[in-house]
């Protein structure tokens, strides 16, 4: 229970826990206070009638003493009370703030071997924030208020032992197996909040990959698999949830009754004594105020234990996921627990110079031990000039640059930065004097300029100006309506990937480090615009250390030294031209590839060079006979049995598939504005509608029904427990009636052991009931969410409110909290109704003019929660063109391609071509059929789009290559189109084969691109759609895709969408696109004649 306050601090928290601590114990102290009083006025009663007071105004006047003395304490507790919930409130929020921050700390600190053991972290993420609200909650309100009820109950034991040991122990009695029950029932609820906070990040998880891979669904038709298994998650959640709230139920009603017989244990006892002379009636009723007041706080607590046991499993989860068990072999965990004691006392150089020394490294990620990505790599960076790794995608890069930024540990061998071990430097040394580059760029919610000085937040304006320049981001700038001051993501435009990688480059130039890493930070560059940056780095970097994962041989110059990785090992390395100068070299061979040209078939019915005598046609093409490297690379075997790969002949069917896009035009100002209208945060609605929208939307609400009609009863049996108790204490007094007889009193206490035993039954059902009935509605607004959001349009999914994380937490985490509406909320309100009601009519019926007292100060209680409830609700919700006059023919079965500069709408075509965005105005038809006239799912059905950015669930290389499938996939299927794209290897050196689950840390960016080709494939499509699909791919595989295209899909409509001159040559048509209008259309040849726009792109890449 304690560990829900581990994260006090007392030197910066005493004040606040003492003024705490002190007004805790005060009001604690206000039921004694109530009770001893209450005891006083009781004894002045026993008085009336006899002649202890001379006049009836002396009498009067010492009643209205000790009445207003009652008033008095009631006052005094306002102050005491608002100061002790409002520490209690701050309390909390300290530890919400401290367990954020030191999880923010956590994730930055953790290295990359503990996020790719960590496969479910989005889910993780989204609960463990729960779990922080749920610790906070723990730790402020019901710390509170179950601090308070410890010193009431201390204190009120006291002072009934005080007054009657005897009585109180009678009265206490059953208090061990109150206990006993209590703490069994809690360790239940535990054990089931458990179990659902663990389902739920399932479901979180499920929920993240539905709402970030949104548009991939969209294409795959699989809405319906993530809905069924989302549905599936969550009624694991409701069975968990169900059985917690059951125990919860037994707790309450169990509590309930044996309180309430506590009184009438102790009001035998108490009327004997009375009897017997060994109390007066004053000491009884003190006992027995105190014992109910002591009845009342253990309620409450008990009621509160249930936040307490929610916040402790909660602190167990962020305990879990920061402290998990360690799953490395012991061989990793001797060399960790090395490192962590060097890394705690990491030297700080004054300067960052000398040689970067890979010294016979080996590596294996910690999930895949046995399989190793560097294989006695040595690597000796020179400081000062810029060098070249370059390789096949999978060789093992990317590697080298996370083990110098350390942030692996588990490998073999030396690295070293100058004279020292790297492994002997401070990480934040390390961060401060190397900048890496990557493929992807992570952009934050804010201005572009934020984005960008989020490298060097000392930057001016001037500097910020040279950035842009050198990353070529003016023209961007130009065409953004506040230049860098617009904002980006939610509420913002969003940028293309060339335009992210501009953004990426202008950060590392603003923060200029003396080693900077570029993996792949060109890929999604045009030609001309990656040229251009080329030469800006080089003219930057002269002098200092510049390392350049690449596989664009074009960008390497004569004098630059190079080393070539394949399969985690160096094979080669050397300056360029003296590897040029070997012609049998494979950088000779892989660099001629790169820049090899097919020229174009002059006729439809051209075809390959082919001969009997050979195997394949590949086999007698000459570029065949460089290197049995290419061949083992791209797999020759998938051709053989191929018997279309013979023949390039491009076949016409009749009704062939036709795009037609005429004038699309799409005003994304006008609609963004539209949107933004449509989309404003709305207030918080009505509880009347609220209240409105529960009736109408809850399943089963015969359930609910029958829940209020046990909360109606509890509420009854309330004001009749008071009635038939008051009965009963009238026995006390010794007036010679016969109220004080045994059957009398027999008769009374078998009431109110009737009416106890009602209102705990009454108890359990109302708890039960309309805690499942809130369970049910919660999966309903889940199950109705997850169909809504899986029919939005592509549009909705980029309004501004409609950020995924947020949406998670929505669904999964805000949710939960309405379950207090439709169980705690309605019981509360339903029982206060039947108690005011019958409570009033029995108070008016048994002296009206004390009632009307007694009452009038409703007014002023509904002012104060009325004005409370309007400032809670003031607090809570405190919280361009793409495409213009495009019209163009794609006849045919062709290979189509869209070129274009970063930004200028490619991709935006292959959206509206899938309906993931309407087209307003023109339209897109295949055949002679509008698209807008096609049902959605037959038409992605023929669509398979491959992105620049592929994405995978959490699965198996099986189950993502046949996801969204309707028929069954083979094995030697599956087999044949890993061989198609080069994956085969890659696929057997896994763990378990097709059978390992995916983690795409543990993968290049070519081998996840290539995988998602091959699951585009697997689909059939009659159209494919390639968006930038080889970018991350070196110059085999990227030769083995072009020739993929040529030679096998030729029975498919190929949409190219591309910046490389390669994939240009194998398209039959090029569409040349700038700033989202047609610029020229024709053959690759055609246009290079015309010199045009494309003859501008293309030579610009040449130099």
């Amino acid at each position: 229970m304690f560990d829900i306050y581990r994260n006090l601090e007392l030197k910066n928290d005493w004040l606040i826990l003492t003024v705490a601590a002190f007004t805790t114990l005060a009001n604690g102290l206000v039921p004694v206070v109530i009770s001893i009083l209450t005891g006083r006025v009781f004894n002045l009663l026993k008085f009336l009638g006899t002649d202890t007071y001379k006049t009836k105004s002396e009498f009067v006047h010492e009643l209205t003493l000790r009445s207003f003395s009652i008033a008095a304490v009631a006052a005094c507790v306002i102050p005491i009370s608002w100061v002790s919930i409002s520490c209690w409130m701050a309390i909390g929020e300290r530890q919400g703030f401290r367990i954020r921050s030191s999880l923010l700390s956590f994730y930055f600190d953790r290295d990359l071997q503990w996020y790719d053991a960590n496969q479910n972290i989005e889910g993780e993420f989204i609960q463990v924030n729960r779990c922080v609200e749920e610790v906070r909650a723990s730790s402020a309100e019901a710390s509170a208020i179950i601090s308070q009820n410890i010193v009431s109950i201390i204190a009120l034991i006291a002072t009934s032992m005080y007054y009657s040991w005897s009585l109180t122990l009678i009265i206490l009695c059953s208090l061990p197996l109150l206990v006993i029950l209590v703490v069994w029932f809690s360790k239940k609820v535990e054990k089931f909040s458990k179990l659902e906070n663990a389902e739920s990040t399932n479901a979180s998880s499920i929920l993240a990959w539905s709402l970030s891979a949104f548009q991939m669904i969209r294409l795959f038709d699989t809405s319906y698999l993530e809905q069924a298994n989302f549905e599936t998650s969550i009624f694991k959640c409701r069975k968990f949830f169900v059985k917690s709230c059951l125990f919860a139920a037994l707790n309450a009603s169990s509590l309930r009754f044996l309180v309430l017989c506590m009184f009438v244990q102790g009001f035998w006892f108490g009327n004997t004594q009375i009897k017997r002379g060994n109390l007066d009636a004053g000491d009884v009723v003190t006992c027995f105020s105190s014992c109910l007041l002591l009845g009342s706080s253990l309620s409450g607590t008990l009621q509160q234990i249930v936040t307490i046991q929610k916040g402790k499993v909660a602190m167990q989860r962020i305990n879990g996921f920061i402290l998990p068990k360690d799953t490395l072999t012991d061989m990793w965990e001797k060399r960790n627990s090395i490192i962590s004691s060097t890394s705690s006392i990491g030297l700080s150089p004054i300067f960052c110079e000398g040689d970067i020394v890979f010294d016979n490294i080996s590596f294996a990620y910690p999930t895949r031990p046995d399989d190793y990505i560097l294989k006695n790599v040595s690597i000796h960076i020179r400081s000062g000039v810029t060098s070249f790794i370059v390789g096949k995608s999978g060789s093992g890069k990317s590697t080298l640059a996370s083990l110098l930024l350390k942030m692996y540990s588990n490998y073999t061998g030396d690295i070293k930065f100058g004279r020292y071990n790297l492994q002997s430097l401070d990480d934040s040394w390390l961060t401060e004097n190397i900048t890496l580059v990557e493929q992807s760029c992570t952009l934050f919610n804010g201005t572009l300029k934020n984005n960008i000085t989020i490298a060097n937040k000392d930057a001016s304006d001037d500097d910020v100006r040279k950035a842009c320049q050198f990353a070529l981001l003016n023209s961007a700038l130009h065409n953004l309506s506040d230049g860098v001051n617009t904002l980006l993501g939610r509420h913002g435009v969003t940028l293309s990937g060339g335009q992210q990688q501009r953004v990426a480059l202008a950060r590392a130039y603003l923060r200029d480090t003396p080693v900077l890493i570029l993996d792949e930070s060109l890929s999604a560059l045009d030609a001309m615009s990656r040229e251009l940056i080329v030469e800006a780095i080089r003219h930057w970097r002269n002098g200092k250390s510049t390392i350049v994962l690449t596989h664009e041989y074009s960008q390497i110059k004569e004098n630059d030294y190079v080393y070539l990785m394949d399969e985690g090992a160096v094979v080669e390395s050397g300056f360029k031209h003296e590897l040029l100068a070997k012609s049998d070299s494979y950088f000779t061979q892989l660099n001629y590839l790169q820049n090899f040209i097919t020229e174009p078939p002059t006729s439809p019915d051209a075809q390959l060079p082919y001969s009997p005598g050979c195997n394949s046609a590949y086999a007698c093409n000459p570029i065949s006979r460089f290197s049995r490297f290419f061949f083992d690379t791209v797999g020759l075997d998938t051709y053989h049995n191929n018997p279309t790969v013979y023949n390039s002949k491009k076949r016409i069917r009749p009704n062939a598939e036709r795009i037609d896009p005429a004038n699309i035009k799409r005003e994304l100002q006008n609609s963004q504005k539209g949107d933004l209208e449509e989309n404003r945060k709305p207030g918080l609605m009505k509880l009347s509608c609220i209240l409105k929208k529960m009736t109408y939307s809850m399943p089963k609400r015969r359930y609910l029904l029958l829940g209020l009609l046990f909360s109606a009863i509890a509420g009854i049996s309330n004001p009749l427990f008071s009635y038939t108790f008051s009965k009963l204490l009238t026995g006390i007094a010794q007036d010679g009636s016969n109220n004080n007889s045994s059957f009398y009193l027999m008769k009374w206490s078998i009431i109110v052991l009737s009416l106890a035993a009602v209102d705990g039954v009454s108890t359990f059902f109302k708890d039960f009931l309309l805690g499942y009935c809130s369970e049910l509605w919660i999966t309903q607004l889940r199950i109705d969410a997850m169909s809504k959001i899986s029919r939005c349009s592509l549009e909705w999914f980029g309004l501004p409110n409609n950020n995924s994380s947020e949406l998670n937490s929505l669904i999964m985490n805000d949710l939960r909290d309405l379950r207090g509406l439709a169980s705690e909320f309605l019981s509360a309100i339903t029982t206060l109704i039947f108690v005011a009601f019958v409570g009033l009519i029995w108070a008016i019926a048994a002296g009206w003019k004390l009632s009307l007292v007694c009452i009038s100060l409703f007014p002023a209680f509904l002012l104060f929660s009325g004005v409370y409830g309007s400032l809670l609700q003031v607090y809570e919700t405190t919280y361009k063109n793409e495409i213009a006059e495009l019209e163009t023919k794609a006849h045919e079965i062709v290979t189509f391609g869209i070129v274009g500069e970063s930004g200028s709408g490619k991709s935006t075509l292959s959206l509206l071509l899938t309906r993931l965005y309407s087209v307003p105005d023109g339209r897109i038809s295949i055949g002679k059929t509008d698209i807008n006239r096609w049902d959605e799912e037959a038409l992605r059905r023929q669509i398979s789009i491959v992105e620049q950015k592929p994405k995978f669930f959490d699965g198996t290389v099986r189950e993502n290559l046949v996801y969204g499938m309707k028929k069954t996939v083979s094995v030697s299927e599956l087999s044949s189109v890993l061989r198609s794209v080069a994956l085969s290897s890659f696929v057997r050196s896994l763990p378990y084969g097709l059978d390992t689950r995916i983690h795409l840390g543990l993968m290049s960016g070519g081998q996840a691109q290539r995988l998602s080709i091959a699951r585009a494939l697997l689909r059939d499509p009659k159209i494919m759609i390639l968006d930038e699909c080889t970018s991350a791919l070196d110059a085999t595989n990227s030769f083995a895709i072009a020739e993929l295209i040529k030679s096998v899909l030729i029975d498919v409509t190929v949409i190219v969408i591309t910046h490389s001159e390669q994939m240009m040559q194998v398209c039959d048509r090029l569409l040349v696109i700038n700033k989202g209008k047609v610029k020229e259309e024709g053959s690759f040849s055609e246009l290079l004649e015309r010199r045009g726009e494309l003859y501008r792109i293309v030579s610009s890449s040449k130099g």
